[in-house]
């Protein structure tokens, strides 16, 4: 039986802001559509404790920045960005099920907010969670149909299903959607793609999208690059 290998990207988000000019700042790229939500908060107080938590959480003093959270949210209940980065400040502590809350408080208010969807998903998945992160990503794309980040969580989740076809089918749109966005990241896709190719036993295209990730930058395990190489 083939032995499968595959590493996690663990999507974190993070925001950044000064006063009532917030700007978001988070690794994967996303177009909002609808941001009114991340504009912050009209609450010049809220802000401030916010801004705390910010320079607290980048220090990486999480519980400090936690307490600054809580105190903007005391003032600003509504206030998006203190939830959303609340529930990253739990997750860091291994505290999913306040990460979750938090997450699920932010998409209530603001149901179009990509980064809670896209977090939550990443909660659910590292719990195992499949089907519920599936239909968070699923979420994401919808919201953002022409961003590669909700295919790739939807191919991985699929490859973890051992459902390779829906896998290949979504690793393509991300790898085509990473190569025309020109971020580098097509060699994370590409790696994905060859191992759901390996898992449905299609052995010429696994090889051919190794050796391409390679190619890309990836660091293909050694067993991966022998078979590809394999004649």
């Amino acid at each position: 039986m083939k032995q499968f290998l595959f590493k996690i990207t663990i999507i974190s988000v993070f925001y950044s802001a000064t006063l009532f000019a917030q700007d978001i700042s988070a690794p994967a790229k996303f177009i909002l559509g609808d941001d009114s939500m991340y504009q912050g908060s009209k609450n010049y107080k809220a802000v401030e404790f916010y801004n705390k938590a910010v320079i607290e959480q980048g220090k990486d003093s999480i519980e400090n920045a936690i307490e600054f959270y809580k105190k903007a949210l005391e003032i600003d209940s509504n206030y998006v960005l203190a939830l959303d980065n609340i529930g990253i400040c739990y997750r860091r502590l291994g505290k999913a099920d306040l990460a979750i809350d938090s997450y699920q408080k932010s998409i209530a208010i603001f149901p179009k907010g990509t980064f809670a969807h896209v977090n939550l998903a990443l909660i659910y998945s590292l719990q195992e969670k499949t089907d519920l992160a599936i239909i968070e990503y699923e979420k994401v794309v919808k919201l953002n149909p022409s961003e590669p980040e909700g295919y790739f969580g939807l191919a991985m989740m699929y490859f973890n299903n051992k459902d390779a076809d829906n896998a290949i089918l979504n690793a393509k749109e991300c790898v085509r959607l990473y190569k025309a966005s020109e971020s580098g990241m097509e060699g994370d896709g590409e790696y994905l793609l060859a191992q759901s190719y390996y898992l449905k036993e299609e052995d010429e295209k696994a090889k051919y999208w190794f050796k391409r990730a390679k190619e890309n930058g990836v660091d293909v395990p050694d067993e991966f690059m022998k078979f590809a190489n394999e004649e």
